[in-house]
């Protein structure tokens, strides 16, 4: 299960991301979060809500490096919020196999990820 959102107030994109994500599941997330960001015409932060999302098989890492891959010049900061070791050591892993232009961060609850970006409301070079 995805949800994907746009919250204009706080020029995010929140996406939470829950169970057991197959591939085709991944394509549509992909596909849907791509769509919204050329639609925005700045630079966004994301926020990734991962609570209830298990760990990805290999076809579904690969997709989500490519999801990152393509949009990497949409975002400014990522703050992902995880609570399992094994999916928080995978997502660090494989967000060091992309070629990023932005900086994610991982962590345990939403309020300090979101406590995170909020640091980074008053930067200059947001356009």
């Amino acid at each position: 299960m995805f949800q994907v959102k746009h919250e204009i107030a706080k020029r995010r994109v929140f996406v939470k991301l829950a169970g057991f994500i197959q591939l085709p599941e991944m394509i549509q997330y992909g596909n849907q979060l791509t769509e919204l960001l050329n639609k925005i015409p700045y630079k966004v932060f994301l926020l990734v809500d991962a609570l209830e999302n298990k760990v990805l098989q290999q076809e579904t890492i690969s997709e989500l490096n490519s999801i990152r891959e393509r949009n990497k010049s949409n975002l400014l900061k990522s703050a992902v919020v995880l609570d399992n070791e094994v999916l928080t050591r995978q997502t660090e892993r494989t967000y060091k196999q992309v070629n990023v232009e932005w900086e994610e961060q991982y962590f345990k609850t939403i309020a300090e990820a979101e406590k995170w970006l909020n640091s980074f409301k008053d930067l200059n070079f947001i356009k």
